[in-house]
């Protein structure tokens, strides 16, 4: 049985950004931090970005608590998303062109009046 190919969309492939418990429970934690161009697990070998996904518990993570992914400019996300949000298994759409040389980021804020422990999550990212 034959099935029908969007060639309209590239062929993605997904990356593993983070896959653990973070470090601390509270504040602005760098998960990942990878350079476009760059060869090894320091490195990102793409031009395109095409989603978001997080694996975990959700009710391991504090009401508030969201995803920033910067590209480039550090001082800017290129996208904001409600951690419970992608946590349900949803994936969040992205079209982000990146260039050689440029830092992808990923950041994971928690509200600083939590005092609960944050727990497992894994986030991947489809890359064209």
């Amino acid at each position: 049985m034959l099935q029908a190919i969007d060639r309209g969309q590239p062929d993605a492939t997904t990356v593993t950004l983070f896959d653990g418990v973070p470090a601390t429970a509270v504040g602005r934690i760098v998960l990942a931090e990878r350079t476009i161009g760059l060869k090894g697990a320091k490195g990102l070998q793409t031009s395109r970005l095409l989603n978001l996904r997080v694996e975990g518990d959700s009710g391991a993570f504090p009401e508030g608590a969201e995803l920033l992914l910067f590209v480039g400019d550090m001082a800017r996300a290129r996208a904001c998303v409600c951690l419970s949000d992608l946590l349900g298994g949803a994936t969040r759409p992205l079209n982000i062109t990146c260039a050689d040389g440029q830092v992808l980021r990923l950041v994971l804020l928690v509200p600083g009046t939590s005092t609960q422990v944050v727990g497992y999550v894994k986030v991947t990212l489809g890359v064209a």
